[in-house]
């Protein structure tokens, strides 16, 4: 009985650490879609569809695709995709890079410097040179910073807002 009880015990941890993971997911997606909202962009892009690029992390990119789905980004929709490995795409508007694609940001620089693409890192150290917005989950809690200098270099503008509620690296 001692054993069943313990066992149940680590199960219910193990269910509800797994809870708070998947919770947060959906907080990072709901962290991306305001991004998207609070970002000025080239004008063109109010014709036509976000074209948004997930690199490492199955769980945002199926989050975003169902949000994405339920709700507008006030803009205009989204179009979702999720890769293992990174290929450039001219087409993108946005790409996510997760903690598990940490070490492709001189190929993202290189690829997307100067273009209208907003970089988000979901925690990653070397995304902070590259990144406009680096996703912080401080043991559950979660925050960004936001690098000015680099949304300015990829022709895109922070609104006042999105400037304020993140901690501004440089």
């Amino acid at each position: 009985m001692y054993k069943q009880t313990l066992g149940l015990l680590m199960l219910l941890c193990l269910l509800g650490a797994t809870n708070i993971h998947a919770q947060n997911e959906k907080i990072k997606t709901l962290f991306i879609l305001n991004f998207i909202k609070n970002v000025n962009w080239h004008s063109d892009i109010q014709t036509k569809s976000f074209k948004v690029l997930i690199l490492g992390n199955k769980q945002i990119s199926n989050e975003l695709n169902s949000i994405g789905l339920m709700k507008s980004s006030g803009l205009g929709s989204l179009n979702v995709a999720y890769a293992k490995e990174f290929t450039p795409d001219n087409n993108i508007d946005i790409i996510v890079v997760s903690k598990e694609s940490d070490g492709i940001w001189e190929q993202i620089k290189t690829a997307y410097q100067g273009k209208p693409v907003l970089i988000i890192s979901d925690n990653c150290n070397g995304g902070k040179k590259v990144a406009g917005i680096n996703i912080i989950d401080n043991g559950g809690k979660l925050s960004y910073e936001i690098s000015k200098k680099n949304i300015e270099s990829h022709n895109l503008n922070a609104t006042p807002k999105l400037l304020n509620l993140g901690k501004q690296i440089d």
